[in-house]
């Protein structure tokens, strides 16, 4: 892993789209590239990635992206992981209601600019995630001491 970039893992089965995403993604983040369900499950490992970009339309699979990524998710205890999917598909509101709000973000793939929207959706997953961990870290702190006794000597009897 880079020590100045944080990983994400990038599955889009068409290898031209899947270099300009790669490039628009490069600055910010260290992009590990897949293009099949057996590459991107080669890579896997939990904690490695930060966030997971992906299309939805996998044409050399009889699965989805969504499929994918879903077993993906399951099978390698990422669950916690998010997921941006992008789509040249233009009702983002139907895939919405179709796959729910299981992922962190919907890019319409294809309008000017999708490529800045997709980086932007990326950073902020991110970020959510960063946020949560760090909330998470203090969560276990707190279950760690659920069993200690209480010091009240400092309290008065008011409080």
């Amino acid at each position: 892993m880079s020590q100045d970039k944080p990983e994400l893992l990038l599955f889009d089965d068409e290898a031209d789209t899947g270099d300009i995403v790669q490039d628009r993604l490069s600055d910010d983040f260290e992009v590990t590239f897949c293009t099949t369900e057996a590459q991107l499950r080669d890579e896997i490992q939990p904690d490695r990635f930060c966030v997971i970009a992906c299309d939805v339309s996998i044409q050399n699979s009889n699965k989805t992206g969504y499929k994918i990524i879903d077993e993906i998710r399951q099978d390698y205890g990422i669950k916690d992981v998010p997921v941006v999917v992008y789509s040249a598909v233009r009702d983002v509101t139907e895939i919405r209601k179709n796959e729910g709000s299981y992922y962190a973000a919907y890019i319409e793939k294809g309008p000017t600019g999708w490529g800045q929207k997709l980086l932007s959706a990326c950073l902020k997953a991110r970020a959510k995630r960063s946020v949560l961990t760090f909330v998470d870290v203090y969560l276990k702190s707190l279950e760690d001491h659920l069993d200690d006794p209480l010091d009240v000597g400092n309290f008065s009897p008011d409080a």
